[in-house]
């Protein structure tokens, strides 16, 4: 797999003539839209694994941990027994944890 230069897809690319084999003629040219579109596929690209390494490293474990919300009555009895969530006593639906 050869790896061309935008200035080389600009000017033509070699041996893709339309004469002689691919020797002589006219060479395959991509235009200034086309190298716009390969260089905002490669930053989306990017971006989209940077946004997927965040959520498998943060939301991910914030998801699964976050069980137990202090309001209301909740909260009461949260200060009273500090470790409230930690007995198994979770006050989050399922909807509601991966809602945070």
């Amino acid at each position: 797999c050869n790896s061309l230069s935008y200035d080389t897809l600009l000017k033509g690319v070699p041996g893709t003539g339309s004469r002689n084999g691919g020797l002589s003629g006219m060479p395959l040219k991509v235009n200034v839209d086309g190298i716009v579109l390969l260089r905002f596929q490669a930053l989306c690209l990017k971006l989209t694994i940077l946004i997927t390494i965040l959520c498998l490293m943060i939301v991910l474990p914030i998801n699964l941990t976050g069980r137990c919300t202090y309001s209301g009555e909740y909260y009461r009895q949260a200060l009273e027994d500090k470790e409230y969530c930690f007995h198994g006593v979770y006050n989050l639906t399922n909807y509601e944890i991966t809602t945070l």
